[in-house]
């Protein structure tokens, strides 16, 4: 099992709805009510460009952080 870690940029529109952008990934960002949703919207929308990336052969960013293991990530 693989762990992949990825930088997501938050930000708020004048709406107040909150971006996230996942920069090494071109085309992965989402939005969410509070920066908490736009976060885990986020992960599932990594979670799907990685899973279609290694379906395809792609290798991932160098700037991704990939560890053997299962890991726990807490952003407070």
């Amino acid at each position: 099992m693989r762990s992949y870690i990825f930088r997501v940029e938050l930000s708020q529109d004048e709406d107040g709805r909150w971006n996230a952008v996942v920069p090494v990934l071109r085309g992965c960002y989402t939005w969410g009510a509070t920066q908490e949703e736009a976060l885990a919207n986020a992960q599932d929308a990594v979670k799907c460009c990685v899973q279609e990336m290694i379906a395809r052969g792609e290798a991932l960013p160098d700037e991704v952080e990939v560890i053997e293991a299962p890991v726990a990530s807490v952003t407070v």
